[in-house]
């Protein structure tokens, strides 16, 4: 599953390759979960960055999830983030 963008609008749609729109519109925390790899790229073009906290330079990842976090605890699952790249 692709990691949740943070998306600075308050609605986007994607045009699919199929001819069908999907619309997304950011929860209270600013965030979208793109269904797949494509509408991921699409909302990224229309800018939209990967959500997540950077400290200092550095940010905590969880070794459950992958999501980008400030605390040791992850957010979105409960893990145990460990700071990036080392």
């Amino acid at each position: 599953m692709p990691d949740r963008l943070l998306l600075p609008v308050i609605q986007t749609e994607v045009r699919r390759p199929d001819g069908f729109t999907r619309r997304y519109q950011p929860g209270r925390d600013g965030t979208v979960t793109p269904v797949d790899a494509h509408d991921a790229r699409a909302l990224r073009e229309a800018g939209a960055t990967t959500a997540g906290v950077r400290v200092g330079g550095r940010a905590r990842v969880c070794g459950s999830c992958g999501f980008k976090a400030l605390f040791v605890r992850c957010g979105r699952c409960g893990g145990t983030c460990t700071p990036e790249g080392g």
